[in-house]
């Protein structure tokens, strides 16, 4: 694979002369073709199939620019061809996924691709939440074929929730917020939430630290926090919660009726303290 990069002010084509290739392009939304402060604006062009015999992939100084390029079988070749000629001057550049965090920087655009049956893309949201609703939250990591996960994604101003029916090769419990996803095509919507398969959507990446430490903090902490989820786990020590009563102190008590108000009471504040203990919720 050839990474996502560019030819700066350059005109050019891509023909396969052997097997086939998947070539994804961006466009500049910078006129001039440039990028500033480590950061290209693009718009996302699609991905296209090319095998021997189906033409070429034309390159423009902002148009389809920026592009990745993946063999699809083992042997592949293709020609590249570049005007001007390239030179030193002209050095391309290789981009990734921004490690920053969506909200810092996009623009929205969920409001515009969404409906109440469809979102249409392409469009890239960054993960915000990972769960697999299938399983304990202690045992998300664990998938089946018939486990259903729910991801929170957002465009930097909108949130939106969207399930998995089918695994996604990149994206499991182990991956963080922050992760950029890209949405092609009309995906459906059912219940308020986006329907992603394999088909419709692919992991870019991306590693946002300021997200990953939070995340990592709170995953971390929240396993030991529950009970038993640590090998050593043992049950709480006991507590006592006063002396037994004697006979005598029964019978000379017994008459007083503030008794009648108090007893309830404290039997409460015992079954509420022994429950905090254990860590049962009423």
């Amino acid at each position: 694979m050839i990474p996502l990069h560019n030819h700066p002010t350059m005109h050019g084509f891509v023909t396969v002369l052997r097997g086939a290739l998947k070539v994804r392009s961006f466009s500049f939304l910078d006129a001039t073709g440039k990028h500033w402060s480590g950061i290209t604006k693009v718009r996302y062009e699609g991905e296209k199939i090319v095998k021997k015999g189906d033409g070429c992939i034309n390159l423009h100084p902002i148009k389809g620019n920026i592009h990745e390029i993946t063999a699809l079988e083992d042997g592949s070749f293709f020609f590249d061809a570049l005007l001007p000629g390239y030179d030193d001057s002209l050095a391309c550049s290789y981009f990734e996924a921004p490690e920053l965090d969506i909200r810092d920087f996009a623009l929205p655009c969920l409001p515009n691709c969404v409906t109440k049956d469809a979102l249409t893309g392409p469009v890239v949201l960054q993960l915000t939440r990972y769960r697999n609703v299938s399983q304990p939250k202690i045992k998300e990591d664990v998938r089946s074929d018939d486990d259903i996960v729910r991801l929170s994604l957002t465009d930097g101003h909108t949130s939106i929730s969207a399930v998995l029916l089918e695994h996604i090769k990149g994206m499991s419990a182990d991956t963080p917020p922050g992760t950029k996803l890209l949405i092609i095509g009309k995906v459906p919507i059912e219940g308020g939430f986006v329907l992603l398969s394999p088909s419709n959507v692919s992991i870019i990446g991306g590693r946002v630290e300021k997200l990953i430490e939070k995340w990592m903090i709170e995953r971390h902490s929240g396993g030991d926090a529950e009970r038993g989820t640590r090998p050593d786990a043992k049950a709480p020590k006991w507590i006592s919660f006063g002396k037994a009563k004697t006979k005598i102190t029964d019978e000379t008590s017994k008459g007083f009726k503030a008794n009648d108000v108090i007893r309830p009471t404290n039997k409460k504040v015992r079954i509420l303290s022994i429950s905090a203990l254990l860590g049962i919720v009423f």
